[in-house]
């Protein structure tokens, strides 16, 4: 008789010593699930390790020469704890059983003699169980996979803003890191209003500034989330502006690295590092990609190499190739 369709992408693991018990659970359960039998614990290990990808329920007798049946699940436990572990036991060792079951590690015990009835269902819950947790672990994966991918294309996209930034000179960059901290504070100070249910006001100027930013800004982010897409024309049309505090000078951001940067939906992390970035360019370094990071190289003295603070040093080293990459560094 086939195989239950539901349960023929795994395999029941049986360990018992007693041939007679393996022909037995074979023949009655054989019908319903792949079986793979083993007669010791030694045996039952290999045959673990050789079809680990296949086995998702552990059957085995708690008396055995060499190792007990929980000392063996706890072990296949320990090494696969998505795997349901199953322990067959005599009524004389059911304290030991239930302890075991206790200590975690084994779904449940069954008695001898087996109710074939009862250790059927108990056999399919437990698969079903196995196929759950690995469905979720499968949904898991997939959405951190996402996650992890939506990650790198957000530093990727926000150190393609860099070339663009660069290319637009020091007032361009000092009005683009200055938006990029303001952004970060607007956003930290929502979070916190939103935690605590009260408002956290800022100085009267900063606040004007944060207010103007955050409207242009919100409207750039309305044309992201539309669909209409982001155009430079849309974008010079927005025109957006910082204003430095002695009122007289206007900073207008460079068209593309600010759709680069919306684009990506850069994190605290991309905000920190552009910034960090900017402000080495601001004071007059120029940057270029070395083996193993980034090395800030004094425009005056591009042969000395300076020394680099720890902190900044290992954020350029993390998002060296990213950079790399956006600078046209790398084929």
């Amino acid at each position: 008789m086939s195989i239950d369709s539901n349960y023929s992408k795994h395999a029941i693991l049986f360990i018992d010593d007693e041939e007679q018990s393996q022909k037995y659970f074979s023949q009655i359960f054989g019908r319903i699930f792949k079986i793979y039998l083993a007669s010791d614990a030694e045996e039952g290990l290999k045959l673990f390790e050789e079809f680990r990808d296949e086995i998702g329920v552990v059957v085995s007798d708690q008396r055995m020469p060499g190792m007990s049946g929980s000392e063996l699940l706890s072990q296949i436990a320990e090494d696969n704890p998505d795997v349901v572990n199953i322990l067959s036991t005599a009524y004389s060792d059911l304290d030991a059983a239930i302890d075991a079951v206790n200590k975690g590690g084994i779904y449940r015990y069954v008695t001898k003699p087996w109710d074939l009835a009862e250790l059927e269902v108990t056999l399919r819950r437990a698969m079903d169980y196995y196929q759950l947790k690995e469905q979720h672990g499968m949904l898991a994966r997939m959405k951190i996979s996402g996650l992890e991918q939506m990650f790198h294309q957000s530093r990727l996209l926000a150190c393609l803003a860099i070339p663009a930034l660069l290319e637009s000179g020091p007032s361009a960059v000092r009005a683009f890191r200055d938006l990029l901290r303001l952004s970060l504070e607007q956003e930290k100070e929502s979070d916190q209003r939103a935690f605590s249910g009260t408002e956290t006001l800022s100085s009267t100027g900063r606040q004007d500034l944060s207010e103007r930013v955050k409207g242009r800004l919100g409207q750039v982010m309305e044309l992201v989330k539309s669909g209409e897409g982001l155009t430079p024309e849309r974008i010079e049309a927005l025109n957006i502006e910082l204003e430095e505090r002695d009122g007289e000078t206007r900073q207008s951001l460079p068209t593309q690295a600010l759709i680069l940067l919306l684009q990506g939906q850069a994190t605290d992390r991309e905000v920190g590092f552009l910034a960090d970035l900017l402000k080495a360019y601001q004071d007059g370094y120029e940057i270029r990609p070395a083996q193993l990071g980034w090395q800030l190289i004094q425009s005056e003295t591009p042969d000395e190499i300076l020394s680099v603070q720890e902190e900044i040093y290992s954020l350029f080293v993390d998002d060296s190739f990213l950079v790399s990459l956006a600078l046209g560094e790398l084929q």
